[in-house]
């Protein structure tokens, strides 16, 4: 029944079945492998490797869970400068390594001062 059936089409409507029924070539795949390739990492580096922060704290008692210090008032004197950057050889006071800190990354951070109001 099928033969049949080819024989009757013409030679134009059988060889366009053909056609039609091939598997795409290379060519034709490689584009949107590409594609789907390029959205798989795009979702992938959005959402999987954002949630991934960086850690600013790389140097001061990275075993415990949380870096707390105190400091008396009475022990600051006239003037505390504090480090904000987790840099400092002194921490918790601040020995200036947040110059190199900005220069290497851009970044503005800087250290808190406490002082006395001047009377």
């Amino acid at each position: 029944m099928k033969l049949l059936y080819l024989a009757l089409l013409s030679k134009y409507e059988y060889t366009s079945r053909l056609r039609s029924t091939q598997l795409p070539t290379p060519t034709q795949i490689l584009p949107w492998a590409l594609s789907a390739t390029a959205i798989a990492y795009a979702l992938y580096s959005t959402f999987v490797l954002a949630k991934k922060k960086g850690r600013c704290n790389s140097k001061v008692q990275l075993d415990t869970d949380k870096v707390v210090h105190s400091v008396d008032i009475e022990d600051i004197g006239k003037k505390a400068v504090f480090c904000r950057c987790w840099k400092s050889t002194k921490f918790p006071y601040c020995d200036g390594s947040h110059n190199k800190h900005n220069e290497c990354t851009g970044d503005n951070v800087g250290p808190l001062i406490i002082k006395q109001k001047e009377a």
